[in-house]
């Protein structure tokens, strides 16, 4: 639903229902959208629930069992016709993630998320981008079930494996990018930070990372 122009609003919720093995398995899934898109200033937010039993053959669903909240502002400064500085956008974003009865019973998130999209352009087309991002992640135990770990040589020292505590990561990423000049387009970027290894619940150590990328047509000739 459109309103005032520059609002949109959705509401969509369906059920899976499967019956397999003489059993039947039901769960709902589940989303609310409302975004508005304005010159200066923007918002997207939105919420979704996937039941812990939720099941579709076709289509895509990697992840059942949360609530996913999330909440995004946009804020844009236009520099001077001509200027230096043309354009400064920032997105940013926070996000939670709650298994599915903890959301409606009120208990600790399981996820959560910070980020801030900082993209700036200058005259030309010149564009520079940094996204620092501040996360925090637990992990279900019942996710974790089964698992073992040996913790001797001699098979003598196999134990439930049990999750790690709550980790912290910062991350940033960042790219430059040269405007589309008519023979070829570059640009550069990486990114630095820590992040998490869900199958060992540990930091996943990391450093700076650079990509260069560039593109070249070879309809002008460019070799």
């Amino acid at each position: 639903m459109v309103f005032r122009r520059i609002y949109f609003a959705q509401v969509q919720a369906v059920q899976s229902v499967t019956s397999e093995g003489g059993e039947t398995r039901s769960s709902p899934m589940w989303e609310g959208v409302v975004d508005r898109t304005g010159r200066n200033w923007g918002f997207h937010y939105n919420v979704i629930g996937i039941g812990p039993r939720f099941q579709t053959d076709n289509g895509f669903v990697p992840r059942t069992g949360y609530v996913q909240p999330s909440f995004s502002n946009r804020f844009t400064v236009y520099g001077r016709p001509g200027g230096l500085f043309e354009r400064y956008n920032v997105f940013a974003t926070t996000a939670g993630l709650w298994r599915y009865a903890d959301f409606f019973a009120g208990r600790s998130v399981l996820e959560d998320r910070v980020s801030a999209s900082n993209q700036i352009t200058l005259r030309g087309g010149w564009s520079v981008n940094v996204n620092p991002t501040l996360a925090s992640f637990a992990f279900d135990p019942a996710s974790y079930g089964g698992l073992f770990v040996n913790r001797n040589a001699n098979d003598a020292g196999i134990v439930p494996f049990v999750p790690s505590a709550r980790i912290a990561t910062l991350t940033s990423a960042y790219s430059i990018s040269t405007p589309q000049f008519r023979r070829f387009f570059a640009s550069v970027g990486g990114s630095i930070g820590n992040d998490v290894d869900f199958a060992e619940t540990s930091r996943a150590r990391g450093g700076a990372t650079t990509t260069p990328r560039s593109t070249c047509a070879r309809a002008t000739g460019c070799a």
